[in-house]
């Protein structure tokens, strides 16, 4: 109830927006919305929203005998429309719940949800139509940016719940004791964190410091620069530079300049080690061909791999489908692999997630390619946009780089003052 009177009071009046009774069936059919508190109830800006957007995911659920979407604390859950007709002539009660209890996952409608913004009761009704009953709606879809703020980093760091749900994970250790504290505004400082060895905390199951380093980065869209130092004589460092935190559509320029800057530096590139990656991952399902990926020996040449084909490739709509294609067929291969038993270290794994690995960067390519002939970004870059999830649900994007220790804070430096420059070309 409180949850609909807060929606009632953007909307009008508790007079024009009532909640209505069991015995009421002149409200059905309806669409029932489950949110928790952190349901976007803020803004109700009309403008978010057209006729088609509306009608088009109103009967897309409508041909769903009962589906339902969950992702982090937000859930949707659609009632069966008779008829899409119906909504012209029908009214249309949507209403606020706790989100409790296990859902069916049906991704195939966050795709339109995630470009919705909350909505006030103008637009709807140019969507839908006037009736003689009130109606009381309100929708929030998921934020396309997953980013968090700096202000809930914060929070998480000193163990307190971040003001935006989802922000983090119990199963992943972001608290920071005093030791790590001095580190990790030390970090902020030098736009680089050093760590002795991962930083792993045994009765924190994992490394605090370089868990919350990465939200931290990930805040500011930059990428996460972190020196693992070694122990011993003849100490030899290495420069862990993690891209996944720019969510960029591709990453070649960005390996180019770190390798430029590791060969000044006097760096060398070395395969990834999956064992010294410092960071608590939970994958999101969506993501489970970056599973793969993540487990996989690499190198920082295969971010960079392209294919022959696609270099000489028209740039075109229709180009870009048959890159896309053989992109999500190549990942059904390795889905098969995984699906039989095949282990992220078994050969045949590495060579066909390798594969997948050019199909995907070949296609983000021509993806390029069509955003600079047709000055359309957004629509030519959508299918290869990162998943919007909490950047503890992405699978890293490593380039590894070892040298003594004044060479590898001389990279660490180089790449954390350069980035920004980086970014902008």
């Amino acid at each position: 109830m409180r949850l609909f009177r807060a929606a009632t009071e953007l909307l009008g009046s508790e007079s024009a927006c009532r909640q209505p009774s069991s015995a009421d069936t002149s409200w059905i059919p309806r669409i029932d919305v489950h949110l928790n508190k952190s349901g976007v109830l803020k803004d109700s800006s009309p403008a978010q929203l057209t006729n088609g957007s509306l009608l088009d995911v109103l009967a897309a659920a409508s041909k769903q005998q009962r589906c339902c979407y969950r992702a982090g604390h937000l859930a949707w859950t659609f009632t069966t429309l008779q008829s899409i007709s119906m909504l012209t002539s029908a009214p249309l009660q949507i209403e606020f719940q706790g989100a409790k209890g296990g859902w069916k996952e049906e991704p195939q409608l966050l795709s339109t949800f995630s470009r919705w913004q909350s909505v006030g009761p103008a637009s709807l009704a140019q969507a839908i139509g006037t009736t003689s009953r009130p109606r009381a709606i309100h929708i929030s879809g998921k934020s396309e940016s997953a980013r968090p703020s700096l202000d809930d980093v914060d929070r998480i760091s000193r163990g307190k719940a971040a003001k935006t749900r989802g922000t983090g994970s119990r199963n992943v250790p972001h608290r920071l004791n005093s030791d790590e504290r001095k580190s990790y505004e030390l970090a902020h400082k030098k736009g680089f964190l050093v760590t002795r060895g991962s930083g792993y905390r045994k009765e924190r199951k994992g490394s605090p410091l370089a868990n919350i380093y990465r939200q931290w980065c990930d805040a500011q869209a930059k990428a996460c620069v972190i020196v693992l130092q070694s122990s011993g004589s003849g100490i030899i460092d290495t420069v862990l530079v993690d891209l996944s935190t720019l969510r960029s559509t591709t990453l070649t320029q960005f390996v180019d300049r770190c390798q430029e800057a590791a060969a000044n530096s006097g760096c060398k590139a070395v395969p990834l080690d999956f064992a010294r990656i410092p960071f608590t991952i939970h994958l999101n399902e969506e993501a489970d061909v970056e599973a793969a990926l993540a487990d996989v020996p690499t190198t920082a040449e295969d971010l960079h791999l392209e294919s022959a084909e696609s270099t000489e490739a028209e740039a075109s709509p229709e180009a870009l489908a048959e890159a896309q294609q053989a992109a999500e067929q190549q990942a059904q291969v390795v889905r098969e692999l995984k699906d039989s038993g095949r282990t992220n270290t078994d050969p045949d794994v590495q060579a066909e997630v390798k594969r997948l690995l050019e199909l995907k960067e070949a296609a983000s390519k021509l993806s390029a390619r069509l955003e600079s002939l047709h000055g359309s970004k957004e629509s030519a870059q959508e299918a290869v946009l990162p998943p919007p999830v909490p950047i503890w649900q992405l699978p890293v994007q490593p380039l590894f780089f070892e040298g003594d220790v004044n060479q590898a804070k001389s990279l660490a430096k180089m790449v954390a003052d350069s980035m920004p420059d980086w970014l902008n070309q």
